[in-house]
């Protein structure tokens, strides 16, 4: 018996020692790979970074280095830093006070978001030159023309979709935006504010981008238009997506006052208390988040591939509408259009043909 009780011992030892070994084994065979894989992580971001600082030196056109930029380096952070950069006009008395009256967030907040969003990105995706692009900007003219607005409440608007992104990537991105990218975007965003009819825009970005630093030390002012426009911007907003709306309005509060960056423009915008009441754990955690994200992607992912952008509406070509104008699908895009099964580009903005679909509120 006790021979028996022995051999069992010895080989149960010999079992464990064979384990460890296939164990230690199999943890260098994956710190190898992983080792392998943060190398060619950062042997494609270098050969990445190379190809946009040969663009950003060569290219004819600055839109290819701001595609790239804004749609393949760094598309989550290029949407939310537009997007916060729009709501950030709301600040803006001049601004808000002719947004307000137009009543387009206040009686179809869906159909004049995707309105907005669709004539962005169709100049974005397609660049100013091409005819998707133009069309763009020809029909922004003509909507801007139903309206008296301001040359600096214009430059303004061309100011924080050029330069906010950027704040967002440089804050929360995996690695920052360089000086030669920044000119290019610059370039990009130039030339559709000459093609929206803007006067006397700088050549330079950095006096540009002083500019609207300047702008907005004089232009946020506290006004009653204001924070109408930011409850319904973020009504709308929580309207999207499952779950509660009451849930994600707070949440979406919150997140706005973590990440605002100075206390002016909460002050402008009319959201005093909502920041007062922004729970300190709620701001440190969502930072965290964001900065463990940008790590996460700088470090972990390769560089996502060129022919698979992100934030893209990828509006498909259809066949042409009434007159022969061409007419675009929105598969992945704006829910107003997608509801309706497409548009042109000469039916968005007011009066909002698709505003049926989505009333305020809904």
């Amino acid at each position: 018996m006790k021979e028996l009780l022995g051999a069992t011992a010895s080989l149960n030892a010999a079992l464990g020692v064979a384990a460890l070994g296939a164990a230690h084994a199999l943890g260098s065979r994956a710190l190898t790979l992983l080792g392998v894989h943060l190398l060619l992580v950062v042997a494609l971001r270098a050969a990445r970074a190379a190809k946009i600082a040969r663009l950003c030196r060569d290219a004819a056109d600055p839109w290819q280095v701001a595609y790239l930029v804004a749609f393949v380096e760094f598309p989550l952070m290029w949407e939310f830093g537009t997007s916060f950069g729009f709501f950030s006009t709301f600040a803006v008395p001049t601004i808000s006070a002719v947004l307000s009256a137009s009543k387009g967030f206040e009686l179809c907040p869906q159909a004049r978001y995707d309105d907005t969003a669709i004539l962005i990105h169709e100049i974005g995706e397609h660049g100013p030159r091409s005819a998707r692009g133009a069309a763009a900007l020809k029909r922004t003219r003509e909507i801007h023309a139903k309206y008296t607005i301001r040359r600096d409440d214009l430059a303004y608007t061309l100011w924080v979709f050029c330069f906010e992104p950027v704040r967002w990537v440089d804050a929360f991105g995996w690695r920052l935006v360089t000086a030669a990218e920044k000119k290019a975007l610059w370039g990009f965003w130039r030339e559709v504010g000459v093609g929206l009819g803007i006067s006397d825009l700088p050549v330079e970005g950095e006096e540009f981008e002083a500019w609207g630093t300047a702008f907005e030390a004089r232009g946020w002012r506290r006004a009653a238009a204001n924070r109408r426009l930011s409850d319904y911007v973020i009504n709308l907003a929580a309207t999207w997506g499952p779950g509660s709306k009451a849930l994600k309005r707070r949440l979406l509060l919150w997140s706005i006052c973590a990440l605002c960056p100075t206390p002016r423009l909460i002050d402008a915008l009319g959201l005093q208390e909502d920041h007062k009441t922004t729970p300190r754990w709620f701001r440190v955690a969502l930072k965290t988040v964001m900065y463990a994200r940008g790590w996460a992607v700088g470090a972990l992912l390769p560089p996502r591939p060129t022919w698979w952008p992100g934030t893209l509406l990828r509006a498909e070509r259809r066949a042409p509408a009434a007159g022969g104008e061409p007419s675009f699908g929105c598969p992945a895009g704006c829910l107003t259009y997608k509801e309706l099964g497409g548009y042109t580009i000469s039916e968005l903005g007011p009066p909002h043909a698709a505003a049926h679909a989505y009333p305020a509120g809904q």
